[in-house]
């Protein structure tokens, strides 16, 4: 039985490890996205690299975190040398953001006494300001299991239940979008994470 997640540091590892799935492109630091984004840019056509966007993320739970950057590279080098100056080395890393425009639903699902515990959105932004819109509804036990079904296409649900199972008591946060998109192919749902913290 894996360990629990109880800090977002361990999290990080472990996804960007493929432990929990299907998730968003992800590069452990700075030289790697540039060495990516260098030869993205010279194998492809300017138009074919100009609709990505980057997120540059936190491992400190609630850390600041900048959306939406690219296709540029020094939106993103600006927003990871802000977030070591004010977090320190080695607490940011970088993500390809989610084609929200294409989102059909996401949330935060949790096993309980209700069987499941469920905060979903059909809101098309990145998860933490999706949240907070007026599409965002909590729902527990079968209907919740309902939409999960409804959303998820059935390997990606069936993973959710394995990650339920496996981390017992975490919150496992999620996105659906209307094709396949993530480092998993033929999924439509990408884990965002599984955590005890």
């Amino acid at each position: 039985m894996p360990k629990p997640v109880t800090s977002k540091a361990q999290f990080v590892k472990l996804y960007q490890d493929g432990v929990f799935g299907n998730r968003a492109p992800t590069w452990n630091s700075l030289d790697r996205w540039y060495d990516w984004w260098t030869a993205e840019h010279f194998d492809a056509p300017e138009s074919a690299i100009t609709y990505r966007r980057f997120h540059v993320r936190n491992r400190v739970a609630n850390g600041k975190t900048f959306y939406n950057l690219g296709p540029d590279f020094n939106s993103v080098v600006t927003a990871w040398n802000r977030l070591v100056c004010e977090y320190g080395p080695g607490t940011a890393y970088i993500s390809e953001m989610a084609p929200h425009h294409l989102g059909t639903a996401q949330g935060e699902v949790q096993r309980s006494v209700h069987h499941l515990d469920l905060t979903i959105t059909t809101g098309r932004l990145p998860m933490r300001e999706a949240l907070l819109t007026d599409y965002t509804t909590f729902v527990q036990g079968l209907r919740a299991d309902i939409l999960l079904r409804h959303f998820m296409d059935p390997p990606s649900y069936e993973w959710l239940q394995y990650l339920l199972d496996t981390y017992v008591d975490h919150v496992v946060e999620f996105s659906c979008f209307s094709r396949p998109w993530g480092t998993v192919p033929n999924r439509n749902t990408v884990f965002w994470e599984t955590r005890l913290y």
